[in-house]
This record gives structure tokens, C-alpha cells and sequence, in this order.
């Protein structure tokens, strides 16, 4: 990504990123990173191959400038455009219904057991990854 000095900001196609304010967003509008109670929060929803792309370029410079992810939101589409605490209930509520999915194929007939060990160990970090964002919700 290029440094835009008049603007402030990192740039390449269709994507930007705030150095100063750790916000990016893609396509102009769809906010993909940001800060809420001192916490860099990002949004790695696979919501398109361009988005995808254009997260990857930011992964890229945070890492660069050893800047620590504290929370990676994998199961909400919302960007965080909508309100902070908005996005963070709804990735709750998807990340409950990711583990009602992985509940229901372990409780069908005829799965397979190894399959099903590893669907639990998924249900067990989605459920650690809900306590990480109720915890952030929470934290005054």
C-alpha cells in the first residue's frame, strides 16, 4: 500500500487504512478495522475476494509496524460503520448459530466419530471466542 501524505492514510485499489486511528475500510465504507477501549479490532469476514484481499494488505501493514491484533471477528458481515457494540453482538449471535450448525451434523445419524471430535474442538474455540467479545462488551 502506498502512503497518500495529503490524505493521511495508506492506499491501493479500493481500500484504505488510517495509520494514526487503526481504522480501514473497504470500498470507502465498509470498516473493517478500528480501536474501542484501547483494543484493535479487526473483522476478517470472508464477505468477498476483493475484501479478502484488501484485509490481507492491512493484516500486512499492522504487522509491519508490530501492531498486536486484540480481537479477530470471523463470523459477522456487519463493518463496524454500524456501531461497535452492534458488531460485537452480532458476532456473538452468528458465532451461536456456527455451533447450533456443528451441533446439529454431530447429533446426525451416522457421522463419523474422528469428524465429530473435531467439530467439538471448533465448538470449544467458538465458545472462547464468544467469552474474549462478552468480556470486551463488558470491560468498563
Amino acid at each position: 500500500m502506498k502512503f497518500v501524505k495529503s490524505r493521511g492514510r495508506f492506499e491501493a485499489s479500493n481500500v484504505c487504512f488510517y495509520p494514526e486511528s487503526l481504522e480501514a475500510y473497504s470500498y470507502g465504507w465498509w470498516k473493517f478495522s478500528t480501536t474501542y477501549k484501547g483494543k484493535v479490532l479487526f473483522n476478517y469476514y470472508n464477505y468477498s475476494p476483493t475484501t479478502n484481499r484488501h484485509q490481507s494488505k492491512v493484516l500486512s501493514e499492522l504487522d509491519s509496524r508490530d501492531i498486536k491484533i486484540h480481537l479477530m471477528l470471523r463470523y459477522t458481515d456487519k463493518g463496524f460503520q454500524e456501531g461497535i457494540e452492534t458488531v460485537l453482538k452480532d458476532e456473538i449471535v452468528c458465532a451461536k448459530e456456527v455451533i447450533q450448525d456443528l451441533t446439529d451434523l454431530i447429533n446426525k445419524p451416522k457421522t463419523r466419530k474422528t469428524t465429530n471430535e473435531k467439530r467439538k474442538e471448533r465448538i470449544q474455540e467458538i465458545r472462547d471466542h464468544i467469552g474474549a467479545v462478552e468480556a470486551l462488551l463488558e470491560k468498563e
